[in-house]
């Protein structure tokens, strides 16, 4: 897995490390804005001076030629220098967003289970979604803040040759612009923070309910929803009005210094014409430039308040890369090597929360290629076993392992190679059925996805839809029954071709005449592997070669069918209740 860095600074440097041609471009771009932006209004002033010096003369056009052909370049310059800026947008934006989006998705791929239970999938895609838009965005106001530089030093340094007086009244409204930001900043920047987080629980919230939509609509429960959503948007939207009212202040502020400026500059104009200081062209280049210079500093503080907008959002997203992997390949790992399938947990003590133990040194062994089927009561910790055993969560004691081999030890993804998991509840993706059942091996050709699903029986359905093996999935599989994503989810298990087998209530959602062929469909499959089966309806476990039975972390019996029945305990009044619930009457 690739670390990426941890902090916003070393991220941004990551990120513009992989787009340095087109960023530099970008800066070269600005560089040429800033020296033409500057030397355009000069111009001007000339052309305005020889005018009225030349006055209404048969000279004047020719006297002017150099000086409106050199107005003209440097307005094409200008022309083909943004173009070439709509370029540098054209490559560098989205490039940079594919690089943070693939490498945030990549990176937070490998959190654990239990941290996508604690952290909203809404809130995670708005993080990611922000920080893939703010880096972009935050990259570009340095080339901005380089440009914008460049230019109001040489607007100075132009207006401190001409007239001194200019360049001090320009630099005291450049001097009052940044103090008016600095008083403001710190309370923008936290409150832009706070929003950013308000906005995020808002987002996960609002992610939460669309996916619990037919939850909502059974139990008629639409108007509690708006209402619930009304009260959680109320936070950040007051976040978001008190950050916009801070902002209105600085604005106002801003006004003020700009109001100041343009009357103290017509005034002193005027004053230095009538002194016979000043020409016609003067008041064309100070007027220009001040607008010009206003333009600037507005937009380029106004960014840079963006900024802090932008950073709050990009720190809420760099948290994901903060948060360290709770579950990682140890630092010698080496792929697991299957050739017999033993299991062994020795020892084995877990806890999801302090006072909730689950085992306290448990020991179980499943010899190669046996058929163990996990029974007992919900919260017995049958699902606990197999999610230590897939690396879902780790104990706090004890060892699991395959073939010898500390599953601790072994590399993760080699962990998951070796086994074939079908869950009671099948997760497809959105999209074709042919890709949500080749995702069991993604080198399968059409023939062997067609081969899996014939035998998971789910061939005949598919060749019922109109777009066949072509269909595509609904969001959460809802175009499908149950019964037919649970084939699906059997059919990639033959795909898949692991040593160890889990089934996990994988019949569950089966109809009776459906659930016998997939018993004969999961015999098969089963031949040659560790299986471990958990279910509720006993039947399906008639034919394993052992059956545990849970009770609250311990196994309290162990033995066959037709053994634990004789012994006449949990397990037999369990078949005795199952088997009366089938009985007519």
């Amino acid at each position: 897995m690739l670390e990426l860095p941890v902090t916003l600074t070393s991220f941004l440097r990551y990120i513009l490390s992989r787009n340095k041609k087109w960023f530099f471009i970008g800066i070269l771009v600005r560089i040429l804005w800033a020296l033409e932006s500057s030397v355009t209004p000069y111009v001007l002033k000339c052309i305005i001076d020889k005018i009225a010096y030349i006055g209404a003369s048969p000279t004047l056009f020719s006297a002017m030629m150099p000086l409106i052909v050199c107005y003209a370049l440097l307005w094409c310059a200008r022309g083909i220098y943004f173009r070439i800026w709509d370029l540098v947008d054209l490559k560098f934006e989205p490039s940079v967003k594919k690089d943070v989006s693939i490498h945030m998705f990549s990176h937070l791929s490998g959190h654990s289970h239990r941290y996508f239970q604690n952290n909203p999938t809404g809130s995670l895609q708005n993080k990611i979604t922000d920080m893939t838009d703010s880096t972009a965005v935050l990259l570009y106001m340095f080339n901005d803040s380089i440009g914008c530089s460049l230019m109001l030093l040489i607007s100075l340094i132009s207006t401190a040759i001409i007239a001194p007086i200019f360049c001090m009244i320009f630099l005291g409204l450049i001097i009052s612009f940044i103090l008016i930001f600095l008083l403001f900043s710190k309370k923008i920047g936290t409150q832009t923070r706070l929003f950013a987080m308000a906005r995020n629980a808002y987002m996960g919230n609002m992610t939460d309910s669309l996916m619990n939509m037919m939850t909502i609509r059974l139990f008629s429960k639409r108007r509690y929803e708006v209402d619930y959503h009304k009260k959680a948007l109320k936070d950040t939207i007051a976040q978001e009005q008190a950050m916009k009212r801070t902002i209105l202040y600085m604005r106002i502020g801003w006004d003020v210094a700009i109001l100041s400026t343009m009357i103290g500059l017509l005034l002193l104009l005027i004053f230095r014409y009538s002194q016979g200081k000043a020409t016609l062209g003067d008041f064309i280049f100070i007027i220009n430039l001040g607008v010009d210079l206003f333009h600037t500093i507005w937009w380029f503080l106004n960014s840079h308040r963006d900024f802090f907008e932008r950073v709050g959002r990009c720190k809420e997203g760099i948290k994901i890369l903060n948060t360290p992997y709770e579950i990682v390949d140890a630092p010698k790992a080496k792929p697991l090597q299957v050739s017999q399938g033993e299991i062994h947990v020795k020892d084995l003590s877990f806890s999801y929360e302090e006072d909730n133990v689950i085992f306290n040194k448990k020991n179980i062994y499943i010899a190669p290629k046996e058929r163990v089927g996990l029974v007992g009561s919900s919260g017995g910790g049958k699902t606990t076993l197999i999610n230590l055993l897939i690396r879902l969560f780790d104990p706090q004691e004890g060892t699991i392992s395959i073939d010898g081999q500390d599953i601790k030890e072994v590399m993760i993804n080699s962990l998951y190679d070796k086994i074939s998991l079908i869950p009671q509840h099948t997760q497809l993706f959105n999209r074709t059925l042919m890709e949500n059942i080749r995702y069991g091996n993604l080198k399968a050709t059409d023939e062997e996805v067609i081969a899996a699903a014939k035998k998971a029986h789910c061939h005949t359905f598919i060749q019922g839809l109109s777009e066949q093996y072509d269909t595509v999935v609904d969001e959460q599989g809802l175009n499908l029954s149950g019964g037919q994503r649970q084939r699906i989810a059997i059919a990639r298990g033959f795909l898949k071709n692991a040593p160890i087998l889990i089934l996990d209530e994988a019949t569950s959602a089966l109809d009776s005449i459906t659930e016998k062929y997939i018993q004969k469909s999961l015999a098969t499959l089963m031949q040659g592997r560790t299986v471990i089966v958990i279910a509720h309806r006993l039947a399906t476990l008639t034919a394993m070669d052992r059956i545990l039975v849970f009770d609250k972390g311990k196994t309290i019996e162990e033995g066959n069918h037709q053994a634990l029945l004789e012994k006449g305990g949990l397990y037999a009044k369990m078949w005795t209740m199952q088997a009366s619930r089938l009985l007519p009457g």
